[in-house]
């Protein structure tokens, strides 16, 4: 199944979710013989030449409608610019789309449940991000204010930093800070001593990109002066308390610029927004109750518990997504208060309901008590900002009403591939066995690798040198002794002992890594580079713990998968004779020679279908 609607041959292929998995399954299928033949299919052309599309019931397709349509889908690739090729496929995938999706409303009478949650979902996320665009006012970074800010971020600094286990030590220290102990004392007496945060006692230059957002301001913004502690600030990776070393002014590249233009923006709707937001709470009474939150926490452990019980493998069928709060919900806690605004107060059957509602899939599921009560709190807010929406009217405007037509045809198709196109496809063993043995390369396990480093500093190349003469021709286990003794001794070395298995062709979780990756690919198990590079980050020396070349897959874990590939192919073709003879019975034409590229102006004015 692809997911890409432009992918003809030598053009670049775009990912989308506007049409919805079906629709996406049926781009993949579409007939040559029904829309890419070179003159038009059914009755005779008595239409205008800006007509591509026409049925015989009187439905049309315009290419300022075709370009409307392109445009919301590449909101960054505009039709105008698009070659014949790429509007041709669009044209094709486009016709296919609005057929199949009349069949699927014709065939099913009513959505199941999943699909009509789907919807809900996908309308409520929409709400919230209005709700958000509200409480900006319409807020736009001016260029003007680009360039103001960039030039005050324009610099780079070299910082200690102290992240003490919670803001009761944070305090503790930060006053003994200001009683004249010394820094580094400070952060060997109260600092969290994780492998990352020993190692990056010193955190090198960094500019404003390489901090949590939450320090930007303090270091960056507020004028500020090299010797400066900067006091316990909550940020997204602990409470900080950080001293500033040194500071210089430099030319950000192309790259540096483009983060710290996103750092400039966060900075300029994050007063406005939580600004509005508070003064959106007070004004409704919102607030919650969490001293009854471990009620439903509790809950929660029994659907997980359930759920691992009920569901043994990962990509097994779910089965408990039709159990409703009254399962969860001991009776005597049904009525405690969870929230509260406009004077309404929801309970915790109240809470349940709605979750269950939209997102039953997704419960809270934290690792401890405090991240899942996080989690719900983040929940009714969610919740509360969705009635808040539709309180102001949101879900009347036309741009709702367009999102909900949309997403309402995404569930009709994948509904219809789930309940009708799929029902009665058979692969045979015998059948799975063929497409295993004809396409081996298919089948395989990808190229992983696992490795080690020793990350020095921009500028500490002989620091690097030194170590990789030092210890030269030792055995692994000497090795990573020598490398994790300098990096506990010295803050501005990094070590890190094995990376775990990294699956070459998936994307990198951590993009630090990424230049590091580029060298294991070369690496074989056991191998040791020299001093390398690593681009402005400073230096490094690889060790490949392990590397597993690709391989056959066994047949036990092959033959499900070859057998998923020819039921889809099988439903391909299933959908592919639905949609030819629903375009006969509907007399439809398709026109691809009157194909042109319009004017940007008329192009960028095609804003919606006719």
């Amino acid at each position: 199944m692809r997911d890409d609607l432009l992918s003809a041959e030598g053009t670049p292929a775009r990912s989308t979710n506007l049409l919805g998995r079906g629709a996406a399954w049926c781009c993949a299928i579409v007939t040559a013989s029904l829309l890419m033949v070179s003159g038009p299919v059914g009755c005779g052309d008595d239409t205008g030449p800006n007509v591509l599309a026409k049925s015989k019931d009187g439905w049309e397709l315009t290419e300022r409608d075709l370009a409307a349509r392109f445009n919301e889908v590449y909101p960054d690739y505009p039709y105008e610019t698009a070659s014949l090729d790429e509007r041709k496929l669009f044209l094709r995938n486009v016709v296919n789309n609005d057929v199949l999706v009349e069949v699927a409303k014709s065939e099913i009478p009513e959505l199941a449940w999943p699909a009509s949650r789907r919807i809900r979902v996908e309308t409520e996320e929409f709400l919230v991000n209005q709700m958000f665009q509200e409480l900006m006012g319409g807020k736009k970074v001016s260029d003007e204010d680009l360039a103001k800010v960039r030039a005050q971020l324009g610099k780079e600094m070299r910082l200690h930093r102290i992240v003490p286990t919670n803001e009761e030590v944070a305090q503790i220290c930060y006053e003994a800070l200001l009683d004249g102990m010394p820094f580094d004392e400070a952060y060997q007496q109260y600092g969290l001593h994780t492998d990352e945060i020993r190692t990056n006692f010193d955190t090198g230059w960094v500019t404003a990109d390489k901090v949590p957002f939450e320090m930007v301001t303090e270091l960056f913004l507020s004028g500020r002066q090299p010797g400066d502690i900067i006091p316990p600030t909550r940020t997204t990776k602990g409470v900080w308390i950080v001293q500033i070393m040194d500071e210089r002014d430099i030319e950000l590249d192309p790259k540096q610029t483009r983060r710290v233009d996103t750092v400039i923006r966060f900075l300029c709707y994050g007063d406005s927004v939580e600004a509005s937001r508070d003064r959106l709470s007070a004004d409704s009474g919102f607030d919650t109750f969490p001293q009854n939150f471990p009620v439903i926490n509790q809950c929660f452990n029994a659907y997980w518990d359930s759920m691992s019980k009920e569901q043994p493998r990962a990509n097994a069928n779910v089965y408990m997504s039709w159990k409703s709060p009254a399962w969860l919900l001991p009776p005597e806690a049904r009525d405690l208060p969870i929230y509260t605004f406009y004077g309404d107060t929801g309970t915790a059957y109240d809470f349940m309901e709605e979750l269950n509602a939209t997102n039953t899939l997704n419960w809270p599921s934290g690792s401890d008590r405090e991240s899942r009560s996080n989690e719900i709190r983040m929940r009714v807010r969610q919740y509360f900002l969705r009635k808040e929406a539709e309180r102001r009217g949101i879900d009347k405007r036309p741009e709702y009403q367009r999102f909900v037509e949309k997403s309402t045809d995404e569930a009709y198709l994948d509904d219809y591939f789930d309940r009708v196109a799929s029902k009665g496809v058979v692969v045979t063993p015998d059948e799975a066995l063929a497409e295993l043995e004809a396409r081996p390369e298919v089948y395989r396990s990808g190229e992983r690798v696992a490795f080690g480093y020793v990350a020095f500093a921009p500028g500490d190349r002989e620091k690097a040198e030194s170590f990789a003469e030092r210890t030269k021709g030792m055995n692994y286990f000497d090795w990573k002794n020598e490398a994790r003794d300098l990096s506990e001794q010295d803050s501005t070395v990094v070590y890190r002992r094995d990376t775990g298995m990294i699956e070459l062709e998936m994307p990198l979780r951590n993009e630090f890594l990424a230049p590091l990756v580029e060298i294991a690919k070369g690496l074989e198990t056991g191998d040791l580079t020299d001093v390398l590079p690593i681009d402005d980050e400073g230096f490094a020396i690889v060790r490949c713990n392990y590397r597993r070349h690709t391989k056959p897959y066994p047949k036990e874990v092959g033959l499900p998968m070859a057998e998923a590939r020819v039921r889809e192919q099988k439903v391909d073709e299933k959908i592919g004779a639905i949609l030819e003879d629903a375009m006969k019975r509907r007399g439809i034409e398709v026109f691809p020679e009157r194909l042109t590229v319009l004017s940007p102006a008329d192009a960028k004015s095609a804003s919606s279908p006719s």
